[in-house]
């Protein structure tokens, strides 16, 4: 099931749910915000949490989890060694802190095209885009994705720095690779539709077609 699917499914109790705490670190003050299925009434004791952003107001920092309870890497990085995606924020336009979900979702709805903005998808890229993160966290050295303006692509272990338009370069080009397979794919379906379907029933009317 592809995580847009299993992630649209309704639940009875409203969740997945997020936690809102502030953190004095010492870069300054921000908001964590955690994640969890557990709904109010069961947070006794332990139960599965993870932190899914870090919010300051020059740097929105996401930590890509993989949330579907079925699965053994519950609540793990969800692209390998590369655990943070940070997107840095314009001087004249500073992250607000969140309060509240809604203020989470207010933010993630102006994250950049590409990216994932439903926090119960665990964030990170759209499905589409999921190769970008893979090859980074394939490479066991980088941890940090820092996103910015500009066309820049540097590595640095453990940071891998990637300009914005060179982000939407790739993207694009993506977009033109996928576009195209799904040409050739609905080519081919189309000519084994037709073979099995009419040139069975009847191949002295039907001719075969080449490809």
């Amino acid at each position: 099931m592809r995580p847009s699917v299993f992630n649209q499914r309704a639940r009875a109790d409203g969740g997945p749910f997020l936690l809102i705490e502030a953190c004095e670190e010492e870069e300054g003050f921000s908001v964590d915000v955690l994640f969890t299925d557990t709904p109010p009434a069961e947070r006794t004791g332990s139960y599965p949490l993870a932190r899914l952003l870090n919010v300051s107001p020059d740097m929105l920092r996401i930590f890509p989890l993989n949330v579907r309870p079925d699965r053994p890497d519950y609540l793990q990085p969800r692209y390998g060694t590369l655990e943070t995606i940070a997107v840095s924020g314009r001087v004249n336009a500073p992250y607000a802190l969140p309060e509240t979900t809604e203020d989470v979702e207010a933010l993630l709805a102006n994250l950049p095209e590409g990216f994932a903005k439903d926090f119960r998808f665990g964030l990170g890229l759209l499905w589409e885009y999921r190769s970008i993160c893979q090859a980074l966290g394939e490479q066991g050295q980088i941890g940090l994705l820092v996103v910015h303006q500009g066309e820049e692509a540097s590595f640095d272990p453990p940071m891998f720095v990637l300009g914005i338009r060179r982000f939407h370069a790739i993207r694009n080009e993506i977009n033109r690779i996928s576009a195209r397979y799904q040409r050739d794919a609905r080519r081919d379906k189309d000519h084994l539709a037709y073979h099995e379907l009419f040139y069975a029933a009847d191949p002295a009317r039907f001719q075969r077609l080449s490809k």
